[in-house]
């Protein structure tokens, strides 16, 4: 877990440009003053470890401008405390959040962990199904989510319940769910545990869903067979700990519904910019994510 063996390493370079940018080649060389510029903050064991992952997110020409321990809501030991507290919130979740926590510790910028809850509402496919996932932004910052892959029906209220405490509402139809920014340093944890109490608010979930854990984040994915893993099409779900006599009945009602064919080539430059011009006039199409425009155009955008 993440403790006081880390520290949290800022550097200031050039921003990242997305692959198939050719204008990153000109960002090596010239006058640092003239690009686009910024800081990136990365929480990791040392100086090398962090300048690495930033340097693989595509940072380029880094100099460390700071370099200090980190604070008490920084530590794993925290979060779990607090979830711990939290009475809203199973506790039986915890096992599994901490695992991620522990698989996410080398995270890289731009990844992602996300849970998908499946159950028989949704004939335990992810289409229309509760998730929450947990991002790490270009620059180390996060951003929490929670909502329904590819559905915007939520629950009453939760709006007025949500907005007030920090999140926001999608603004655009291509937007499934409710986000919510943290500062560098967050852990994995700490937006895990946001995100289910926000979800509560969004759709019906339980500890007695099947789970669809995926993201780049998880590093060793090792740790998910410690939660009865059940193929199903191309996926593996997980369980949380449960009975066998349980575990059997939830078994049987899953295996009568279809499995999931998620969609295996990655999105092309002309696909993207093909998609942003019949979309230019949408709020916040353009930081849409390439998983985002994916199931996006294959559902008519």
């Amino acid at each position: 877990m993440r403790d006081s063996r880390f520290r949290l390493y800022t550097f200031r370079g050039v921003k990242p440009r997305k692959p198939w940018d050719i204008r990153a080649l000109e960002d090596l060389e010239g006058d640092l003053e003239s690009k686009d510029v910024g800081e990136v903050s990365v929480v990791a064991r040392d100086q090398a470890d962090a300048q690495k992952r930033a340097e693989a997110a595509r940072w380029v020409r880094l100099s460390l401008v700071d370099t200090r321990e980190l604070e008490l809501a920084e530590f794993s030991s925290d979060a779990h405390s607090k979830f711990r507290a939290d009475e809203s919130i199973d506790n039986a979740w915890l096992p599994l959040l901490e695992a991620i926590e522990e698989a996410t510790l080398q995270y890289s910028l731009g990844s992602a962990a996300q849970i998908t809850f499946l159950s028989e509402d949704t004939q335990f496919h992810p289409f229309g199904s509760p998730y929450v996932c947990v991002r790490v932004r270009d620059n180390g910052e996060g951003a929490v989510l929670a909502g329904r892959h590819n559905r915007h029906g939520y629950l009453p209220g939760a709006e007025e319940a949500l907005v007030p405490l920090g999140w926001r509402a999608p603004t655009n139809k291509y937007q499934r769910g409710y986000s919510y920014s943290l500062p560098v340093g967050f852990t994995f944890l700490q937006g895990l545990h946001l995100a289910l109490g926000a979800l509560s608010f969004i759709a019906d979930y339980s500890v007695d869903d099947f789970l669809l854990v995926q993201g780049e984040s998880l590093a060793n994915r090792e740790f998910l067979g410690d939660f009865h893993p059940t193929t199903k099409g191309q996926l593996v779900y997980h369980h949380l700990p449960v009975g066998e006599k349980k575990l059997a009945q939830l078994t049987a009602v899953m295996n009568p519904h279809p499995g999931h064919n998620p969609i295996d080539e990655p999105l092309s430059a002309e696909e993207r910019a093909a998609f942003l011009r019949r979309n230019s006039t949408l709020s916040g199409v353009h930081d849409g994510s390439d998983d985002m425009i994916q199931e996006a155009i294959f559902h008519g955008g």
